[in-house]
């Protein structure tokens, strides 16, 4: 063995694994006489910093604040779920809720023991706490992916199926297709990585690191790359490609002169819509924006990594650029961050909820907002101006000081 080589990374996880939390941090030529231990060293080994202790600060700060916007804007949204049963009434919202969980147990496990471990150098919570940490992390970012596979298939089934689409996603599929996905996640992380030490031969000593044999294996990286990028990634793409064309051709449509058969006659349309079409076309469309808003994001913080990850496997190359992971990490992580924001601009009623959250406004006699925009409250008398000024859109000021008037009226229990 030469007396000083390119450290691989101490988990082979950290370049072929769906999670990015498992990259040694960072890698670079080191002395093994000094550095590398035992007999497994080449995939054990400890490393030193190539970073100056600027950069490695900047790195911690930035991965400490995505951990802590993520973790706080995902809890806002999972408390304004929990606050308001209209939005857990609907499908298309509890996939948004199953997204949201995902980025919170990556805020919660995934980047906080990633970043203490940078500073420790040497994995010092053992085993059990290791394959724990492992799985869950593994589990929450295949999730992540899913997730956003799942909601995805909801705005397709709500575009191609117009007014039947309420048959087809219902609660109960809703619940069963999230339960599934959460299942296949965590069987096709846990299992591998709790029998690795007994189907192959134990080399990690996890009173210094945590790593796992069967995590080399490229059967094992094919596989997590097929089934955690590749599959999801065509998924993605059909779902995305079907919705943006049903909505042009429908727009295309309601600018056109076309006809439509009534009663046995022929009548023409050629201006606009009926009201009930016009409306169906922009509930579509807000569909339709929403998931290119989410799916867009998604795809710009996780593509890089893992086109990065299929350029490893097809290579057969474990040497990492560090100034590359570095960035695709942080880029990565960074989405679970910025979901929520999301989720506030392309929906009123989680925006208000998130509102009331931060406000601590939690009264139970009032109802954030209305399922299509208006605000509705107990506290209010029934009479027909009052109404009609909740039947009116609000603004998130308005909505807000409504709010604070129900809290003020002594509605808060």
């Amino acid at each position: 063995m030469n007396s000083a080589l390119m450290v691989t990374p101490r988990w082979g996880r950290s370049a072929m694994n769906a999670s990015p939390a498992a990259i040694p941090w960072p890698l670079t030529t080191v002395d093994n006489s000094n550095w590398l231990q035992g007999e497994n060293a080449e995939n054990g080994g400890w490393y030193e910093s190539e970073q100056s202790p600027g950069v490695e600060y900047l790195i911690s700060v930035i991965l400490w604040l995505i951990c802590s916007v993520t973790v706080v804007g995902n809890v806002l949204v999972v408390l304004a779920f929990i606050r308001d049963r209209e939005l857990r009434l609907k499908p298309a919202n509890l996939f948004i809720l199953n997204l949201s969980v995902s980025d919170l147990l990556i805020g919660l496990i995934s980047i906080p023991f990633f970043n203490i471990w940078r500073h420790t150098v040497v994995w010092v919570a053992g085993e059990v706490a290791c394959k724990l940490w492992s799985i869950i992390d593994y589990t929450a970012t295949t999730q992540s992916t899913l997730a956003i596979v799942l909601i995805s298939f909801d705005r397709f089934m709500l575009v191609s199926k117009g007014l039947q689409y309420r048959r087809y996603i219902t609660l109960r599929l809703t619940h069963i297709l999230v339960v599934a996905s959460w299942v296949f996640s965590f069987s096709l992380n846990s299992i591998p990585i709790l029998c690795s030490d007994i189907v192959l031969e134990p080399w990690v000593d996890y009173g210094q690191d945590c790593d796992f044999a069967i995590l080399y294996h490229f059967a094992y990286k094919l596989t997590t790359a097929v089934f955690s990028f590749v599959i999801p990634f065509i998924c993605l793409s059909v779902f995305n490609v079907i919705v943006y064309n049903n909505i042009r051709r429908r727009s295309s449509g309601f600018h056109m002169g076309r006809s439509f058969r009534l009663n046995g006659s022929t009548v023409a349309r050629n201006v606009a819509p009926q009201s009930r079409g016009s409306s169906e076309y922009r509930k579509h469309r807000k569909a339709a924006i929403t998931l290119a808003l989410i799916v867009g994001v998604f795809l710009i913080c996780w593509l890089p990594w893992y086109v990065y990850k299929l350029v490893v496997l097809i290579a057969l190359n474990e040497t990492i650029n560090n100034d590359l992971m570095n960035a695709f990490v942080c880029l990565l992580w960074a989405n679970s961050a910025i979901n929520p924001f999301l989720y506030a601009v392309t929906h009123p009623r989680i925006r208000a909820g998130l509102i009331a959250c931060i406000l601590f406004c939690i009264p139970k006699t009032c109802t954030p907002l209305h399922v299509r925009g208006g605000l509705r409250s107990n506290s209010y008398d029934h009479n027909p101006q009052a109404d009609r000024g909740r039947n009116r859109p609000a603004t998130a000021l308005t909505r807000c000081n409504e709010e604070l008037q129900c809290n003020n009226q002594g509605s808060l229990v």
